[in-house]
This record gives structure tokens, C-alpha cells and sequence, in this order.
């Protein structure tokens, strides 16, 4: 692409460049390339770095076997194997036989340091070739986290006629023809400027969501101009912190298996939960706040916060959001065969940018 481009100058561009305002290192991709071949998505030096880094008693055989399960995932489809690749990086769900101390141990391997931030290695690459089954997919930015590409973002003009539009047709086909690089994906985003949506994995344009905000004064700060709408959707999703939580603490994707049922809206989905029982349901729900009943986004108030312990969660001062959808997230998965009506008012407040695929037995 043209460094003369209006897409490039009023899109990419500036996100790179608020990007690297946010702590990342940039990369260009067309001319620095630090794969051995574009059939390659992960950046192998810098993940098995990583996996050192975070977990210092690791052996090397054990080193490459972290490598190994992280990069060799045996699934049926790219769903399932971006649901087991979830689980390596969110949790410490791949543990090694070694000895420690004389003892033979199994411990969890972290991929991400979610606690010390800074202990992982954030890079934006523009450009980035990658192999694809028709011809070879160039998407605009990749996020990568430790050598992952957690997030793939696509780039327009903001006076391209159907910018979005386009946007979501070239994330769909990367995900087709280049079907390896989103079993690492945990968000895609389409932004112009003047606009942009981020939704899940396989989501259709209907499921990408804005992101609203009326809170913009540390982005101002950051940025010392008025934020564009792109602006404060890429710093709401990938300041580090905030990129890392969403990662951990606000992606639910379970496998449905017997005739799902598609629930278009919040409000449909509302509805299917009061008559489910022995259903399947699966849905796309992307946000990060509280909705009307007909699924809009609306500001959360101070008083509806505090409220909301009422419905069963304790909600101990200075605990993050992330600590209630922990517990909602154990409600879900040990209340099988119990009503969703008694949890239906925390649901909508508390599941963000979510790719919910919830079964009731």
C-alpha cells in the first residue's frame, strides 16, 4: 500500500501511531519480516522468549514442548482449536512432568503474565504477509502478545463509501483463506477514522459492535487532541491492561453440539432463556456495557453498580469487573439445572465483548 493512501494516512497510520503511544513496538511487515516463511502466524523467537521469561523453571525440552502444545493444536475445526488455545493462554492449563527440587512436579505454563504487564512483549506489525489457500492474506495490523496474534484490525478511508462493510468482507476472508492465524484470535476490529466495531471469531457484520465512551479525558492526555471514535475503540480494547483483561476475563466460548439454536439480539436471546430447557443457544454478544432491552449500549450509573450486589454478587470495593464475571462465569458452569431468570438482570451488566455459546442440559 502507498504511504500516499488516504486509508493508510487517516486509518493506519494513526493507529499505529496511537499504538506505539500505548507502550506497543511497531513493525513494518512488507519490509521486516522476522518469520522464515509466511506460512508461519506465530513469531517463534519471541514466544519461546516468552515462555522462558514467564516460567524460569522450565528445562529446555520442557521449553519446546510449551512451544510445541501451544503451536500444534489438534482440533476438528479453527473454533475448537481457538477454544483450546483460549485456554492455554487465559489459564495455566498445559502442565509439564519435570523434576523441581528433587520432586517430580506438574506446574502450569503461563504463555501471558497477567499480572506484571510489562513482563510481555506487545507488538503492532502493518502489512504482515500470510499464507492463504487462494492467494496469500495481507491484513492491515496484527496484534501480537508474546509472538500470538491475538487480534487482527482492517483498515479503511473514512470517505470509502461502505468502509465498514468492506472492512468486515476482508476480515471474513482472511478467516477463510487464511484459516491458521485466527486460531490465535481473540478479537477482530474494523476501524476508519471517523468509526469502527470489534467483534468475536466467525461473527457476521450484524455482531460487531461500537464502542462507546463518554469517559475520553486519559486517551485526550494521551494523545493531546481530541480522540477520532477509531481513537478511543482501539485504546479501549488494546491499552495493555485493558487488552489483557478482555483476553483473561471476558471471553466464554463453549462448543455446542445438537441443533443450536441462532439468537439474533439481546432481546431474542432474553426471550430463549426463559423457555431453553433442553435447547442449545448460541449467540454474539460484543460489548462492554450495560444495554437496553432492545440491546443498545447505555452509560452504567454509579447507583446501578452498587445495586447489583443485591442479585447474589458481592461486589467488594476496588474488585474490577472482572472479579463479578468470574463469578458469573462459575454460575453459568455449576448452575446446569437451575432457572437463568434469578441471574438474567447481572447477565447483561456483566458479559462484555463475549462469544457466548451457552448449553442448558
Amino acid at each position: 500500500m502507498t504511504t500516499l493512501n488516504p486509508e493508510y494516512l487517516q486509518s493506519e497510520l494513526p493507529a499505529i501511531q496511537l499504538f506505539e503511544k500505548l507502550g506497543y513496538t511497531y513493525q513494518n511487515g512488507s519490509t521486516n519480516d522476522e518469520r522464515s516463511s509466511i506460512n508461519d502466524v506465530i513469531l517463534e523467537n519471541r514466544l519461546k522468549d516468552a515462555i522462558k521469561r514467564l516460567n524460569p523453571w522450565l528445562n529446555e525440552n520442557n521449553v519446546n514442548n510449551a512451544f510445541k502444545e501451544i503451536t500444534s493444536v489438534s482440533a476438528t475445526s479453527f473454533i475448537e482449536a481457538n477454544e483450546h488455545i483460549h485456554k492455554l493462554i487465559s489459564t495455566q492449563e498445559y502442565t509439564p512432568k519435570q523434576i523441581i527440587d528433587g520432586k517430580e512436579t506438574y506446574r502450569g505454563v503461563s504463555y501471558i503474565d497477567f499480572i506484571n504487564i510489562e513482563n510481555n512483549d506487545f507488538l503492532i506489525v502493518n502489512q504482515m504477509k500470510f499464507k492463504g489457500k487462494e492467494k496469500n492474506s495481507i491484513p492491515d495490523l496484527a496484534v501480537f502478545v508474546n509472538g500470538l496474534p491475538l487480534a487482527v484490525i482492517e483498515c479503511k478511508s473514512p470517505t470509502a463509501q461502505g468502509a465498514f462493510s468492506d472492512c468486515v468482507n476482508d476480515l471474513i476472508y482472511y478467516q477463510i483463506n487464511s484459516e491458521k492465524l485466527f486460531r490465535y484470535n481473540q478479537v477482530c476490529v474494523g476501524i476508519y477514522k471517523v468509526g469502527g466495531k470489534y467483534g468475536a471469531v466467525g461473527a457476521k457484520e450484524v455482531h460487531y459492535q461500537h464502542y462507546k465512551s463518554d469517559e475520553t479525558q486519559d486517551i485526550e492526555a494521551l494523545l493531546e487532541r481530541d480522540p477520532t471514535h477509531q481513537d478511543i475503540l482501539i485504546y479501549n480494547l488494546f491499552e495493555k491492561e485493558k487488552f489483557l483483561d478482555l483476553i483473561r476475563n471476558f471471553v466464554i466460548l463453549s462448543m455446542a453440539i445438537n441443533n443450536p439454536i441462532q439468537a439474533t439480539s439481546v432481546k431474542h436471546l432474553k426471550k430463549l432463556l426463559k423457555d431453553d430447557y433442553g435447547k442449545t443457544i448460541t449467540t454474539t454478544i460484543q460489548k462492554f456495557q450495560e444495554v437496553d432491552e432492545d440491546g443498545n449500549i447505555i452509560k452504567v450509573s454509579k447507583e446501578k453498580i452498587e445495586a447489583d450486589g443485591k442479585h447474589g454478587f458481592n461486589r467488594p470495593e476496588k474488585k474490577s469487573v472482572s472479579h463479578n464475571l468470574s463469578c458469573l462465569k462459575s454460575w453459568i458452569r455449576f448452575s446446569r439445572n437451575s432457572s437463568m431468570r434469578a441471574m438474567k438482570p447481572l447477565l447483561w451488566d456483566l458479559l462484555p465483548s463475549v462469544n457466548l455459546l451457552y448449553s442448558r442440559p
